[in-house]
């Protein structure tokens, strides 16, 4: 949020009326909002779909295009590269050769594991950790898969030698959340056991490059602990 300084921010109910009293140039929207509201964007300004099932590299890469600023997105990702990089040789040692990590979220009263993208993006593209079993599976039916909802008992097919478990601060979520710290299913994990699980924000469910960015100076510090 501190990042938005004084960008007019819109309500996800995405009232066009709003959004035409802004006047925008152009709209992007991703892939997952329905056909009916994508059309009303249309009428506001041109407005272009970005698939949001792709990687972020190539989301960046794909906006780069449209906005003429093709080399902006290489000069990130290069740059995110480099400092994942960094990350790594500050974490040699903390993280063996073939060790596994997953993240899971409590999100909308459910459970979910996380793919390759979002959290899963920072574990195995940023620092290096390996999907356990029940992950690599997931990504080999669909190698973009986000996350996949999951019954709490089913956590030690997707549980890695390393566990994550990102929760809201507040609200519902963040009430049921907690209980799934104190449900069997969590607490007889290895890594739990083995003092190897991490409960961190909720922000670390996002999946652009300012979060992931942070998300690897976090990682860094949550590891070196």
């Amino acid at each position: 949020p501190e990042e938005t300084g004084d960008i007019p921010a819109i309500d996800e109910t995405l009232d066009t009326k709003s959004l035409s009293a802004l006047a925008p140039d152009l709209i992007l929207y991703p892939s997952f909002l329905p056909a009916e509201l994508a059309e009303r964007l249309s009428r506001v300004a041109p407005a272009l779909e970005i698939d949001w099932s792709v990687d972020v590299y190539t989301r960046m890469l794909l906006m780069g295009e449209m906005l003429g600023k093709k080399q902006e997105a290489l000069d990130w990702i290069e740059r995110y590269k480099e400092k994942a990089g960094r990350a790594r040789n500050q974490l040699q040692g903390r993280i063996l050769p073939g060790e596994t990590a997953s993240a899971f979220i409590y999100h909308a009263d459910r459970l979910y594991v996380y793919g390759g993208h979002h959290f899963g993006h920072t574990l195995y593209e940023g620092v290096g950790f390996e999907p356990p079993p029940g992950i690599r599976a997931l990504l080999e039916r669909s190698k973009n898969a986000k996350w996949q909802e999951i019954p709490l008992e089913a956590l030690p097919e997707y549980a890695g030698d390393r566990v994550f478990l990102a929760l809201a601060d507040s609200g519902i979520d963040a009430l049921k959340g907690r209980q799934v710290l104190e449900h069997p299913a969590w607490k007889s994990l290895p890594a739990v056991r083995g003092g190897k699980s991490y409960v961190v924000r909720d922000l670390w469910a996002n999946y652009n490059p300012l979060t992931l960015d942070r998300h690897l100076d976090e990682m860094v510090h949550c590891l070196q602990r």
